[in-house]
């Protein structure tokens, strides 16, 4: 059987056998898919899974068919709510607060701090006079259950993560939002719909959908360089606004490991 098509670890030399140099000209890189975030991590698996399916069962397979159907399969769960619904049904299952792997410790977290330390952060960063924005490509109902999720031990009976932040803006459609001109509307979180009435300032009390960045900066009166923006994956979060002169953080979750062993 042909060593490729087998779902283990290679070895060094093997896969200096099948791969040979370790620079991928621009040629090769034009076929290549990035998989670079946690979320590919179920897709990368799911493809080597039905690989190995085809292979043990002796079928012919074309290999970019497997990836295009499972892509395709992937985008219609994400975009039509089914993940989020999914995970929000067994909130204790999936939205992960805090890991232990024997001596390794993993926080999913952001900056890896735990949920109490996360909300200190914020609450110290609005303390300090900076204002806190929230922009995701996630429905509204799915980030509400993720932050009370997240938060719900440190935050007190009567508080709402929404006070930690000034703007929160869903369904961003990133990395589009950098480069486009949609509106913001703004969102009925009881009615689930959509005001028309223009939006030309950011309420605390209010949550706001889709837009783009001119009109975020028209709003908000901030300059590039202002800004910082927090984010884990290079196109969606990190290239976009470097485009627009913000500044950029790398949440990089493997760099916690590398520090481990180092």
């Amino acid at each position: 059987m042909d060593a490729t098509l087998v779902r283990r670890k290679f070895t060094k030399k093997e896969i200096e056998q099948i791969y040979g140099t370790r620079h991928i000209g621009r040629d090769q890189a034009r076929g290549l898919v990035s998989l670079m975030d946690f979320f590919c991590f179920s897709e990368a698996c799911l493809i080597a899974d039905i690989v190995q399916h085809f292979v043990d069962a002796k079928l012919e397979f074309d290999a970019p068919y497997v990836y295009q159907d499972v892509n395709r399969a992937i985008q219609h769960v994400h975009r039509s709510g089914l993940a989020h619904r999914g995970i929000l049904s067994d909130s204790q299952r999936y939205p992960v607060k805090d890991v232990r792997d024997d001596e390794l410790y993993y926080n999913i977290c952001l900056l890896f701090l735990t949920h109490s330390e996360l909300q200190r952060l914020l609450r110290m960063l609005k303390e300090n006079g900076k204002k806190l924005f929230l922009l995701t490509n996630s429905p509204y109902y799915f980030v509400d259950g993720g932050m009370r999720f997240m938060l719900e031990d440190s935050l007190g009976e009567r508080d709402s993560w929404r006070e930690l932040f000034d703007v929160v803006i869903a369904k961003a459609n990133k990395p589009e939002f950098y480069t486009s001109e949609n509106l913001f509307r703004c969102y009925d979180e009881e009615k689930d719909t959509l005001a028309f009435s223009k939006v030309d300032s950011f309420l605390p009390d209010r949550v706001y959908y889709h837009g783009c960045l001119k009109f975020f900066l028209q709003i908000t009166k901030r300059n590039g360089p202002e800004l910082i923006y927090f984010g884990d994956h290079l196109y969606s979060d990190l290239r976009g606004p470097s485009k627009a002169r913000w500044r950029t953080a790398a949440i990089i979750h493997e760099l916690e490991v590398c520090l481990q062993f180092h």
